[in-house]
């Protein structure tokens, strides 16, 4: 969370005397979104801009476009792994069990 507070992702505000940080509702609910974000290796770009316009409008509306986009790309790449594995399974087997020629007797 230190990292986080460094490059200016929350804003937590310190007690007097001890200096400690100090989470309101909002810090937390940002510190739960940068977390979630984290964890799907979104870069810090991409969060600054989710925790500037959710501090501006108030609305999760491009957190849930985010990790909409998120879903659609993981979805777009494990398709094409898929498809990977198959040609890989295909091309391995026909190596494995080559199909002999055939003989045309007239």
């Amino acid at each position: 969370m230190r990292l986080w507070e460094a490059r200016g992702l929350l804003r937590p505000t310190r007690a007097p005397g001890t200096n400690y940080r100090v989470y309101d509702e909002a810090e937390l609910r940002a510190a739960q979104v940068v977390a979630l974000l984290r964890r799907g290796a979104y870069p810090f770009e991409i969060i600054e801009a989710v925790l500037g316009e959710l501090r501006t409008t108030g609305s999760a509306q491009r957190v849930r476009a985010e990790l909409a986009r998120r879903e659609q790309d993981l979805h777009a790449r494990s398709l094409r792994r898929l498809r990977g594995s198959a040609a890989l399974h295909d091309y391995l087997h026909q190596r494995a069990h080559p199909v002999p020629p055939c003989d045309l007797v007239d």
